[in-house]
């Protein structure tokens, strides 16, 4: 969302980088015959849908702040747009502050029934791995992977995401 830049004259074409942003991961079961429920000992663990149950699916949602800490070299290539590629690579260190799971589904009396909690287990604190590279025209092209689970504990599902993407006018 928003960041800091330096450029050390020592150091030509690299340039170091802190930021703040939002993060929002949505896990979902979407077919099957099984949910995410939590357990008694506040974790998370899958089940099946109660009998006679029609499964809307499940769903698990983790929202944090990140705070991404990046170093940048300029690489000596031009772009069709005319300007210098960049690389960067460094950690997002996350502050997960909520969590939550849903399901729904339709009973088999035809009632829509919906089970949610906030009390999943997830990590407050995760560190993210991340790296960019500059496409041209204000565009790059990131790959960000969670060596973490989303989820502390054992016996619970291992969510370790990895997504591409890209980025506009960084």
């Amino acid at each position: 969302m928003i960041s800091v830049k330096y450029s050390p004259r020592v150091l030509r074409h690299t340039t170091f980088s802190i930021g703040f942003g939002f993060d929002w991961r949505n896990y979902r079961i979407s077919t099957g015959q099984h949910r995410l429920i939590s357990t008694e000992a506040g974790g998370v663990t899958t089940a099946p849908f109660p009998e006679g149950a029609a499964p809307h699916g499940s769903r698990l949602k983790v929202f944090g702040m990140g705070i991404p800490v990046l170093i940048t070299q300029e690489i000596p290539v031009k772009w069709l747009d005319g300007s210098r590629g960049s690389i960067s690579v460094g950690a997002v260190f996350n502050y997960n502050s909520h969590g939550s799971l849903k399901a729904e589904w339709t009973d088999s009396n035809g009632h829509e029934a919906t089970y949610k909690t906030n009390h999943i287990g997830h990590r407050r604190f995760t560190l993210d791995l991340i790296g960019i590279v500059k496409v041209g025209w204000g565009l790059n092209l990131y790959a960000r992977y969670s060596p973490q689970t989303v989820l502390r504990g054992a016996g619970q599902p291992k969510f370790r995401p990895f997504s591409t993407g890209l980025i506009f006018m960084y």
